[in-house]
């Protein structure tokens, strides 16, 4: 009876004092504010590597292209309002807006005293010179391994094994 009471006595108070935290336990469990982590978090959206080149190209902020790209402006409409802008001294970021609340390419291009099938044309020469850079730049199809003839001339085949990148193709 007497042990009972005892250890009573010392797992009663052990209990409550492991109860209350410590200095390092304190945090042990914290969660970031929700505001916090929100605020963090970048507001710009990745740029497309189409739109990184033109940036690139064209000495202008990625930002502003990721941005107009993200909100629904295609490629060569992108083309199209930097050739406009160019043209006409215009900033871009007016152009684009103006193009978002429903004007026509052509009219952006002839009321600046552009002409826009030059415009046209230009961009679409451009989006192919740019596309065909980009798409020299990744890895090759994958093959799962071909039947090639074989070297001496005879009428078999050997199989080869597949060509990706990690076996040395590209």
């Amino acid at each position: 009876m007497m042990m009972k009471k005892i250890f009573f006595l010392v797992l009663i108070p052990a209990a409550l004092l492991s109860a209350r935290p410590c200095g390092a336990q304190a945090d042990l469990y914290s969660f970031p504010d929700i505001g916090q982590a929100k605020a963090a978090a970048p507001n710009e959206p990745p740029a497309d590597p189409f739109m990184k080149s033109l940036a690139l190209r064209f000495g202008l902020d990625e930002a502003v292209l990721a941005r107009a790209f993200s909100k629904g402006v295609g490629r060569r409409e992108m083309i199209e309002l930097i050739l406009i802008s160019r043209g006409s001294k215009d900033p871009l970021p007016g152009l684009i807006d103006e193009r978002r609340k429903g004007a026509k390419l052509a009219g952006l291009a002839k009321s600046r005293g552009l002409d826009p099938r030059k415009i046209r044309s230009e961009a679409r020469r451009l989006a192919e010179e740019v596309g065909k850079a980009l798409s020299g730049n990744g890895p090759g199809p994958r093959t799962a391994g071909t039947f090639e003839p074989l070297q001496g001339g005879g009428t078999g085949y050997a199989a080869t094994a597949s060509s990706g990148p990690e076996r040395g193709g590209k």
